[in-house]
């Protein structure tokens, strides 16, 4: 991800517009050069978001604010990695951010969670929290 992120960066470079006014390029090509590094750049953050996994866990005991664990109801698989937010979708509410877990059937995270679930089989939406952002750009991009 971090080469096509970098690609991303090169394409919308500030010299770009600096070579092309030196190059006596007018208002209109300035404008369509921008438009096509915005197309290239949509079509790279769409590559990143499809890379981005998430998925959708059951937990096996109550988020509580009193701690940061959650014990799940399987196995945590190992797309999910520190820094993934977690967000109770039965609740409707961000409970943190992933710190460990993948492997076990423990889900530590980096602080005690920021809402209290609804029971024992609440459904977890783990993801990386740059999905929201890219989707956004894309967005405001097209």
């Amino acid at each position: 991800m971090g080469t096509k992120l970098s690609l991303a960066t090169a394409v919308v470079a500030p010299a770009h517009t600096a070579s092309a006014w030196k190059n006596g390029r007018n208002a209109s090509a300035l404008i369509l050069q921008a438009q096509e590094a915005a197309q290239e750049l949509i079509v790279l953050l769409r590559e990143c978001v499809r890379d981005m996994v998430s998925g959708q866990l059951t937990a096996a005991s109550n988020p509580s604010t009193g701690s940061p664990n959650i014990t799940m109801a399987a196995t945590i698989p190992a797309w999910v990695l520190p820094g993934y937010t977690v967000f109770d979708t039965t609740k409707n509410a961000l409970l943190g951010v992933v710190s460990s877990g993948a492997g076990t059937t423990t889900l530590v995270m980096a602080a005690n969670s920021l809402s209290v679930g609804t029971g024992t089989s609440d459904v977890l939406t783990i993801s990386d929290p740059n999905v929201a952002s890219f989707n956004t750009l894309i967005t405001n991009l097209s």
